[in-house]
């Protein structure tokens, strides 16, 4: 019956605005003898970005307590979600075939009958309940330095020669860390002076499994084509704060915020 085994996709959080991480859980729960599984279909996640993070190749069943009853209990998929648009977006359901053995009574009477008993495997259908997810825009009024984070980041801001000659090549290195919608940062803004020649950044990174904490490393080339001393910046990072629930600004500073070029 529905009883003995079915599905749960499972959010931590349901109420969210755009941008904000979304861990979620598909497990299996059952009480009767699954011998194996076939036709899976997992949700597509319309309207998140998505990342699964974990899906094992064996399937590992542990003791849980499920509304109050005692079932085996297995995870199927997890996945980290991003919502992308405000509303309320609806998760289409999981869908999964299970091998079930079925003991079929011989139909005698005797005590002994039970032995003779055989087993039959039947397949068993199980599907999750939709899930709805209610998503508010971000809050009017970002600052320009707002480059699409949603979490809790720190950052920092480097140069890689604070001291060189003109046409010399140099880079300013700006690291993003933190957990958040990391893997969807946009690229931070940095203005350089007018005798600087500047060139597209480059961006590195590295995220952990959980697809939702890591670093993002920018590194801005420039060249400058005059002598003098030159300030670069503010640099300014904003992002979305969801445990304050509001924009901050982190002043990224310089050990010095100036480049010294002297002539070639």
């Amino acid at each position: 019956s529905g009883q003995d085994v079915f599905m749960v996709l499972s959010l931590d959080r349901t109420n969210v605005v755009v941008g904000e991480p979304i861990k979620a859980v598909l497990k299996l729960y059952q009480r009767t003898d699954i011998v194996g599984f076939e036709g899976a279909d997992f949700p597509d996640f319309d309207g998140f970005w998505s990342q699964e993070t974990v899906a094992p190749a064996n399937i590992q069943f542990v003791r849980e307590t499920y509304n109050g009853q005692i079932y085996n209990s297995a995870v199927i998929r997890e996945y980290a979600l991003v919502p992308q648009h405000s509303g309320t977006i609806e998760i289409s359901p999981a869908e999964l075939v299970c091998l079930v053995s079925v003991r079929v009574s011989s139909g005698g009477s005797s005590m002994f009958d039970g032995f003779f008993d055989e087993y039959t495997t039947v397949r068993k259908k199980v599907r999750t309940m939709p899930v709805k997810v209610n998503v508010r825009p971000l809050p009017q009024g970002a600052p320009d330095s707002f480059a699409g984070g949603v979490g809790v980041f720190s950052v920092t801001a480097s140069l890689t020669r604070d001291s060189l000659v003109a046409h010399e090549a140099a880079s300013l290195i700006l690291k993003v860390t933190g957990r958040g919608n990391i893997s969807l940062l946009e690229t931070p803004k940095i203005t350089f002076p007018l005798d600087m020649e500047s060139y597209d950044p480059k961006v590195t990174g590295s995220v952990a499994s959980d697809g939702l904490s890591g670093v993002k490393t920018y590194e801005y080339p420039f060249i400058p084509r005059s002598a003098g001393e030159f300030e670069i910046g503010p640099v300014k990072y904003t992002y979305y704060d969801i445990n304050q629930k509001k924009y901050v600004t982190i002043d990224a500073g310089f050990s010095t915020d100036c480049v010294n070029v002297g002539i070639d």
